[in-house]
């Protein structure tokens, strides 16, 4: 294009024409011959230059100011020229940057070089143009055109970055290559993903030694050992868009101000005197030196134009330092913001001219300067505090605006984002409750401004027991999500999985009433029978909506689309957030239902005053921590407990050893096919607690050996082992196999089995054992688990026997939440027993090298005791082979024994109807079992009829099966919910009888339904997803009349 111009420009102009030679053309024209020009020679050259020129003199000059006239409009057209020429070259750079991006989103990971050369652009920016081909002499073009080259390739580069999972997929240098202001100087990374829309974390840096340090801190084994569902989660953070932004502040304050900051480790107060211009910076200057204006009146002006800046621009923090040196050069000024984590030392708010060691913080806040009057450190971390109450509930939206594919080519990913926050809380000591909602805006994230509130709180000394239902695996990583890195480091956390169960925070406690009460909210409502329940159904617009539809109204909607409802749709605003906060106060009248029975069931139980302060719910987390707590309290004075604890006597060596025998319960299909017969199922009774009390434990000093000693109490490891003739195929003992536990096992002469003793005699008498001991750790003497567990098991059980009753009975006052906490009470224990210290999930902060997670920017790390032992895993092993025990002695009254079993799982034996009449004549006659009864009825440990089903059945696996009993179709298939949503919040049912059957005749079935995928590194994120599962039969099946 440029070429053209140029072409141009020489055919209309005669550019570089000798001025002789143009003079003696002009003179030849008007025929010249002496002297001065006649009037007719001066016409002539007037058409021709515009002006009467009456000597040969005045042409000289005419044509030399004609020349340069041209001159300046050749270089006219030549800038003309080289601004459409960078036109076009940014044109093209955002076409291939567009390109770039789409490259980039269908093929993560690719490599900068393949990238780079992707934009054309950049390889005409490695050549050295010249630029005398542009016919541009000007230094100053030069420099213009290689500042935009330059600015053209970094604008390219900072939306490619790639960094996997926050790790730096480019060189170190070539991310702290992109800072290009000043080292000194605060200024925050806004990291963008560019993979989903709107997913996005700001980072603050004191300065650039700051953020270097915290990119080294990206390792490569930054989000590594994180177990998500889908690649596409843990490349969310895969692109990114790096933003830079200086800190600034300038603002105009009409009337002075003295305001409450809240910052991430101090509470502020904070003074604004009056200023104009947006000169807060130069104001509190003069008011920290007491009001003393040393350079006059035209002090800012001057200064201004000093620090080379245009009236009404913001000043940098350097521009603040260095108006302060210069207007006094004594003490120091430390600009920080709300951020600041540092220790602040010195700090006076009003300037000591006597003392050169004074430090002045100054608070950068929100674009504006601030003179720091107090501050108060607001870390309450491990601080003993009095709290009240608080219930919290979040909803969300997806965000539409970019989903992915995962994995699995069906399902398509969407991020969700938190629409509102309601709170519901009452301070201690105090009676009276108080409503709070808050509405995600531009700026915050509801998840952020609760966050905010709870350290508001914290700097007022007002400390809370935080209660969300279902919050550990949802509510709580929308508040992690929302943190900061500092913010990440003030919290103590407790995983459980990818459950976060509790978060302590500002010496708030966090927890999920789910880890207590494991029904839906609507089903607790009902069974406490409380004064406002969860909220189901709504009228909006004349149209009767469900509480799912409300979640889920208008589903083309992206989120901010969503967000606009508040103003344009009030009526369904003002039920969305009724819905949510009803939400807070049901469960606020749930929670204090459950404690209070809680309470009153171990009051019951004639605990010691002692026991009952040292097992509070609301000290607990989880209620099986509240169990153990309970058993360890009861045995604290327990000289059965001491004999117990003798067994290990705390040697790692035989902990390790007894951690390798924890075999769950039972779960196997024996008879897979299609039923065409009536089939009962039979029940035990509190399966586990019945083992806990009737167990024999090992108990005693402990020792090795190689051999068997039937008077011997304790675990063996076996092998070469062989059954008696009478021995049925499937059996109460497993091998462990790759993938699971195998009940029916063909047992070769290499195979090993770890057994405990009481096990091991019921199979030597029943099955005819035989086996070589491999080596065992036995003791000569035992105790009654009812020595250990009995207070608490029997007091238990007889609460639970009492709503049994009512319910028997239709009684109004049955309850039956209480009897599901009750009978979680009981069943919670068997689990504590045996839980590994090693695997429990605590959460502290680490350093790059020795932590392979980051969360939010932090390095940190799951914490392992080595050497750390639960001494109560000799019962917890115990429970299990003697629960075993207690099943298999029913078993074994059916007439074929295990023969006719067609399923069981863990305390449920499924068998056909025509064998009942003899099992419960074999049950009633049984005399086998001395220290525990093996009866049929309601009793702990006794065994009773749940279901007696008609018709087709179908059993195709363990935990998936189909029987209608009454009327009412009993379906579980493992992996897929019963029922799902559509996208409007309408209930699908996805199993049913026709499944079964399709399923049975080889039919490979897709079932889709919705479910969430979590991630907790190195951002807490959750997303929402179209799951689909394949169902096939893995089983050989059969067809039983």
């Amino acid at each position: 294009m440029l070429a053209i111009y140029k072409k141009k420009m020489l055919s209309n102009y005669n550019i570089g024409v000798n001025k002789m030679e143009g003079l003696d053309e002009y003179l030849n024209q008007i025929n010249y011959v002496s002297g001065k020009f006649t009037r007719e020679q001066q016409q002539q050259l007037s058409l021709e230059f515009g002006k009467t020129i009456p000597t040969v003199k005045g042409l000289v000059k005419a044509i030399e100011m004609r020349e340069q006239r041209l001159n300046k409009e050749f270089r006219k057209a030549i800038r003309v020229a080289d601004k459409l020429e960078k036109k076009e070259l940014l044109k093209e750079a955002r076409t291939k940057v567009k390109q770039a991006k789409v490259l980039a989103k269908q093929q993560l990971r690719i490599d900068e070089d393949k990238l780079l050369r992707s934009i054309g652009f950049l390889e005409a920016n490695k050549k050295n143009i010249s630029l005398k081909k542009f016919g541009i002499p000007n230094r100053k073009d030069a420099v213009e055109i290689s500042n935009i080259r330059n600015t053209m390739k970094n604008t390219v580069l900072d939306k490619i970055i790639d960094g996997a999972s926050l790790r730096l997929a480019y060189p170190r240098d070539k991310w702290l290559a992109q800072f290009t202001g000043d080292k000194m100087e605060p200024f925050s990374v806004e990291m963008e993903s560019s993979i989903i829309a709107g997913l996005k974390k700001t980072f603050n840096f004191k300065n650039f030694k700051h953020f270097q340090d915290w990119v080294e801190k990206l390792d490569e084994k930054s989000g590594s050992g994180q177990a998500v569902k889908f690649q596409a989660v843990r490349d969310a953070f895969r692109l990114v868009r790096l933003k830079f932004t200086k800190a600034q502040g300038g603002a105009s304050n009409r009337l002075a101000t003295t305001k409450h900051i809240v910052g991430l480790k101090y509470d502020f107060t904070c003074y604004s005197p009056e200023s104009r211009g947006n000169n807060c910076a130069f104001e509190a200057i003069r008011y920290m030196y007491n009001g003393m204006d040393v350079r006059g009146r035209n002090w800012v002006s001057q200064e201004r134009k000093r620090l080379l800046l245009n009236p009404d621009e913001p000043l940098e923090p350097r521009h603040f330092i260095n108006c302060w040196n210069n207007t006094l050069s004594k003490g120091r000024v430390v600009v920080i913001t709300d951020d600041y984590t540092e220790h602040l030392s010195n700090s006076k708010s009003k300037y000591n001219f006597d003392d050169d060691n004074v430090v002045q913080y100054v608070l950068l806040h929100e674009g504006h300067y601030w003179v720091i009057k107090e501050a108060k450190d607001n870390d309450f971390t491990n601080m003993k505090v009095k709290r009240g109450e608080l219930y919290y509930d979040l909803e969300t939206r997806p965000d539409l605006s970019k989903g992915f594919r995962t994995d699995d080519s069906r399902a398509i990913i969407h991020p969700l984002k938190d629409t509102i926050c309601a709170v519901y809380y009452r301070r201690n000591r105090k009676d009276t409750y108080t409503k709070v909602v808050f509405t995600t805006n531009r700026q915050e994230s509801s998840a952020k401004q609760f966050i905010n509130f709870l350290q508001a709180e914290a700097s007022q000394h007002h400390f809370y027991n935080v209660v969300a239902h279902n919050g550990s695996n949802f509510d709580n990583y929308f508040l992690l999500q929302n943190m900061s890195p500092y913010q990440i480091t003030q919290t103590n956390q407790q995983h459980r999985g990818t459950s976060v169960i509790a978060i302590q925070f500002c010496s708030h406690l966090i927890k999920d009433s789910c880890c207590f009460l494991t029904n839906s909210l609507d089903n607790l409502c009902k069974s406490y029978k409380v004064e406002n329940p969860k909220l189901t159904e709504f009228v909006i617009n004349g149209e009767t909506l469900t509480n799912k539809n409300l979640c889920f109204y208008k589903p083309e909607l992206d989120f901010w689309e969503f967000m606009e409802l508040e103003k344009t749709n009030v009526e369904y605003w003002s039920e969305y957030v009724d819905y949510c906060i009803e939400d807070c106060v049901s469960l606020k009248q749930v929670w204090l239902r459950f404690t209070q029975e809680i309470t009153n069931i171990l009051t019951s139980m004639r605990l010691s005053p002692f026991v009952l302060g040292k097992c509070k719910v609301n000290s607990n987390i989880t209620i099986g921590g509240l169990a153990k707590k309970l058993i360890e309290a009861l045995n604290m004075k327990n000289r059965a407990k001491f004999k117990y604890d003798k067994f290990l006597d705390n040697d790692y060596e035989k902990y390790r050893y007894v951690n390798e025998f924890k075999r769950g319960g039972i779960s196997h299909c024996n008879q897979a096919g299609k039923h065409n017969h009536e089939v009962v199922s039979y029940d035990l009774t509190s399966q586990y607690p019945s083992a806990m009390i009737h167990m024999r434990v090992p108990c005693g000093k402990s020792r090795w050996v190689k051999d068997y000693d039937s008077d011997t109490y304790g675990f063996y490891k076996i092998k070469n082992i062989k059954f008696g003739a009478i021995s049925k195929n499937f059996k109460p003992i497993a091998y462990q196999g790759e993938v699971s536990l195998d009940w029916v096992h063909q047992w070769e002469e290499d195979d090993s089995l770890l057994i405990g003793s009481e096990l091991l005699k019921y199979m030597i008498k029943t099955d005819g054992l035989s086996f070589d001991v491999i080596d065992g750790l036995v003791s000569d003497d035992y105790v009654m688990g009812e020595n250990i567990f009995g207070t608490y098991v029997n007091g238990l059980f007889a609460e639970k026997a009492k709503q049994d009753v009512l319910k028997d009975a239709k009684d109004t006052d049955y309850n039956p939440a209480l009897r599901e906490v009750i009978k979680l009470l009981l069943n919670s224990v068997s689990g504590k027993l045996v839980e590994d210290p090693l695997k429990q999930a605590g959460f502290q902060i680490s350093s790059p090298e020795r932590s392979g997670l980051m969360m939010n920017g932090v390095p940190i790390e799951k914490p392992i005791e080595e050497g750390k032992i639960n001494p109560w895993v000799v019962a917890g092993c115990c429970v299990y082979d003697f629960s075993k025990i207690l099943l298999w002695s029913f078993v074994n009254n059916l007439p074929n024994g295990s023969d006719d079993v067609i399923h069981i799982e863990t305390d449920s034996i499924y068998f056909s109807a025509e064998h009942e009449e003899q099992f419960k004549i074999n049950v009633k006659d049984d005399r086998s079992r001395k220290h525990f009864p093996v009866k049929i009825g309601d009793g702990l440990g006794h065994i009773k009829k749940e279901h007696h089903s008609e018709g087709e059945l179908y059993f195709l696996g363990k935990k998936n099966y189909y029987l209608c009993d009454k009327g009412e179709h009993v379906m579980k298939m493992k992996g897929i919910p019963n029922k799902t949503h559509d996208e409007y919040g309408n209930t699908v049912s996805l199993l049913s009888k026709d499944f079964y059957v399709k399923v049975y005749n080889d039919e490979v079935l897709y079932s889709d339904f919705a479910t969430l995928n979590k991630q907790l590194y190195p951002t807490p994120l959750i997303t929402s997803t179209r799951m689909v599962r394949r169902t096939r039969l893995l089983v050989e099946v059969s067809e039983y009349n």
